[in-house]
């Protein structure tokens, strides 16, 4: 991941315009989840969905948090070792944007 001291990630999966699938080595993806929609807030000044993961709460196993940006509309969640990044509804180009710039945030395997 960033500079942080979080585990690194890796592509596991990509369709084009449509999903991202990330997964850490050797830890848990929470951390990885939270740090990523504190990137996509804060860098983008996304509207994130507020499930509690604001507040300390962690995120929910396998239930998506809704991220909002102008014309796109994604959802990321974690289950195990993996991140999704799913788009929703918006420009393909867009979320290939997103996508990259996510990878250029993060350290690779």
């Amino acid at each position: 991941m960033s500079d942080s001291g979080y585990a690194l990630l890796r592509i596991a999966e990509h369709q084009n315009g449509e999903f991202l699938r990330l997964q850490t080595s050797g830890a848990y993806a929470m951390e990885a989840a939270l740090e990523a929609l504190g990137f996509i807030e804060t860098e983008l000044e996304a509207e994130i969905e507020d499930t509690g993961w604001k507040r300390g709460l962690g995120l929910k196993v396998s239930e998506p948090v809704l991220i909002q940006l102008e014309g796109l509309n994604v959802e990321l969640s974690t289950d195990g070792t993996e991140l999704l990044l799913r788009r929703v509804a918006g420009s393909t180009h867009e979320f290939e944007e997103l996508c990259e710039l996510i990878a250029s945030h993060y350290r690779w395997e």
